[in-house]
């Protein structure tokens, strides 16, 4: 057991192995009928009620709204607020009432894809569709959030490996620079406080395919130099990881190999901030190895930020307790210090014929009870400093 004494509050933290689950594609769609989904929740620990969604729902809208700049150094996030769950042709009443329902569980920021080249690109590959894009910036403002938006991945036709999760090839660069400067123009006036160049390159075949971290740190530069002549004040991170928490895993141009290339490469020249995501605490060490890279890069002061962190503290499928969800805050922000910690996920989904089950809401934009850890999480570490642990 770790007890973590904060100032103003005390969080006990059981400590527990867990187990690893592989990386996911953000891009897919939910493939299971409403029904399946209430039957295989009724395996979790989930309580799925309309009695249980009002308790959260009246708890939460006592509460104030947030604001993206009272964030006390430190970033609550979310990521998922974004298509396939979030379109601007869905249901309004719903989706506009999860936006105000996070704003008042504490939550300061939202991570999305939505400004990935292929997302924003019309038929003709060329960025002009920026529907979507405009409708979570806006509502975000509208509920004092911020962004941290993913860029890069074009078109496949401009990409090395014709595939959209792929390094953009050079004879199109001058098509990617367009790309840069006109999404940054489109993001101008907003709370836009990250721009994340990829997802999880670290595992290249999966997520930079066919593509090198020259390519890589190539298109930082360029994602770097566009954002200085837009004149904003948005950040950049680096490699989302997640195969480099292990010596062994993504072969000899992934992982830990694909990471220490980089830096060889000058990465830190171009990266305000590096990105991991879903560590596995007791089992792995990838934010202390993030930043053991960056000090050693000349990197010590950025931060290291947890853009995607599952909730991996059950030991087994459906083990997983609604308050386990305080835990990923406590050990990222204190045992690790990090800057930033994007909860995955906003809401419950099938992704590659899985479920995962502990979103914030219900499929039907249900508030449920890890709202409620999430705002605990909130209360009690927002504004505290930890002044010492013990074991």
């Amino acid at each position: 057991m770790k007890l973590f004494s904060i100032a103003n509050a005390s969080i006990t933290i059981f400590s527990c192995f867990f187990f690893i689950f592989s990386s996911v594609s953000v891009y897919a769609n939910p493939d299971a009928t409403q029904s399946q989904y209430y039957a295989e929740m009724k395996k979790t620990r989930e309580d799925l009620s309309d009695d249980t969604s009002t308790y959260v729902y009246n708890k939460l809208m006592k509460r104030e709204l947030s604001h993206s700049s009272d964030n006390d150094g430190v970033d609550f996030g979310v990521h998922g607020m974004e298509i396939p769950a979030v379109k601007s042709t869905g249901d309004f009443q719903k989706i506009d009432k999860a936006f105000e329902l996070l704003s008042r569980t504490g939550v300061n920021s939202l991570r999305s894809a939505e400004t990935a080249w292929h997302r924003v690109a019309d038929a003709n590959g060329d960025p002009t569709n920026f529907k979507e894009v405009d409708f979570q910036l806006k509502e975000a403002r509208k509920y004092g959030m911020s962004h941290n938006f993913l860029f890069g991945y074009p078109p496949a036709k401009y990409t090395v490996a014709n595939n959209k999760l792929s390094a953009v090839n050079p004879k199109y660069y001058d098509k990617y620079k367009n790309y840069l400067d006109v999404t940054l123009k489109h993001l101008a006036g907003y709370d836009v406080k990250y721009a994340e160049l990829g997802n999880e390159v670290d595992a290249p075949s999966v997520w930079w395919m066919k593509s090198t971290p020259a390519m890589y740190v190539n298109e930082m530069k360029m994602l770097k130099e566009a954002i200085q002549a837009s004149g904003q004040n948005i950040k950049t991170v680096a490699f989302a990881a997640t195969y480099s928490r292990s010596e062994f895993k993504g072969g000899l141009d992934g992982g830990r190999r694909f990471i220490d290339k980089s830096f060889k490469l000058g990465i830190d020249k171009y990266a305000d901030a590096y990105s991991i995501h879903h560590y596995v605490f007791g089992a792995d060490n990838l934010p202390g190895y993030m930043r053991d890279m960056a000090d050693k890069n000349g990197g010590s002061n950025k931060p290291i930020l947890d853009t995607e962190q599952l909730d991996t503290g059950a030991t087994g499928r459906y083990q997983s307790n609604p308050y386990d969800l305080v835990k990923l805050f406590a050990r990222g922000f204190y045992f690790y210090d990090m800057k930033r910690v994007d909860y995955f996920l906003a809401q419950d989904r099938y992704l590659n014929g899985n479920l995962y089950y502990f979103g914030l809401f219900d499929e039907n934009w249900k508030p449920k009870l890890r709202l409620l850890a999430y705002a605990m999480a909130v209360d009690a570490m927002k504004g505290k400093h930890l002044l010492y642990m013990a074991s």
